[in-house]
């Protein structure tokens, strides 16, 4: 059942409310009803699942198998704008990380709505160690009719605020509530959008390294100015 408070029907104005039995709950007794207003919104869906085409990768190197007394490429949300991956400073690690792959998509778990996600292309995998990702967020690769591909076609259909509205609801914890990747992976795309996910492919990554080039270019004239002083 649900109930909307106010005239308009807007995401922001909707309270839900979800009666369940104690022995309908999920394991470990959650109660939130968001929970399961988006178990049901899942199953309504319609459209290709995330989960049929990509995996959350959840395979770390600990820290005692990364490199040793090295500083990596590790990045963190700040890196993540919009689809558009800015260059990640080295840090010392201190958690388990993830090796990255060009056409992955990095995703924060938490707040969907500051749109803190980005492909990762190939020119920022170069060098000897790569780069990396920690715990903070979920690693998607393309598996399946997307293995070896990237998941620039995802960029778009994250950038909705129907989308965000949707991973927003999927949050859970009380404390630093995250999406679970279960969740993530139940998250269903157009159909129309996968099919036609090459050129849309294409146009992402095309914009992303437009974005690239400028800011190389204003880089390159900071420096400039910097040698004035």
């Amino acid at each position: 059942m649900r109930r909307w408070n106010g005239e308009s029907e807007e995401h922001s104005k909707m309270s839900l409310i979800v009666i369940k039995g104690i022995a309908d709950l999920d394991p470990g007794l959650v109660f939130s009803p968001r929970h399961y207003g988006v178990q049901e919104r899942h199953a309504q869906s319609v459209g290709i699942r995330i989960g049929d085409f990509a995996e959350v990768v959840e395979t770390r190197v600990s820290v005692k198998d990364l490199p040793q007394r090295r500083i990596l490429r590790i990045v963190h949300a700040a890196d993540l704008q919009s689809g558009y991956l800015d260059r990640p400073v080295k840090t010392r690690p201190n958690e388990p990380l993830i090796k990255l792959r060009a056409g992955d998509l990095v995703i924060m778990r938490t707040r969907p709505r500051l749109q803190q996600f980005a492909v990762v292309d190939e020119q920022a995998i170069e060098g000897k160690y790569g780069l990396w990702a920690g715990d903070a967020v979920h690693v998607l690769r393309g598996i399946g009719a997307c293995s070896g591909e990237p998941l620039a076609f995802l960029v778009p259909f994250l950038q909705l605020e129907q989308t965000q509205n949707l991973l927003e609801d999927c949050l859970q914890g009380s404390i630093n509530p995250q999406v679970k990747p279960s969740d993530l992976l139940a998250v269903a795309v157009p159909k129309t959008l996968f099919l036609d996910r090459h050129r849309y492919t294409t146009e992402v990554i095309t914009a992303m390294n437009a974005i690239h080039e400028a800011r190389s270019t204003l880089r390159s004239v900071a420096r400039s100015v910097g040698k004035m002083q």
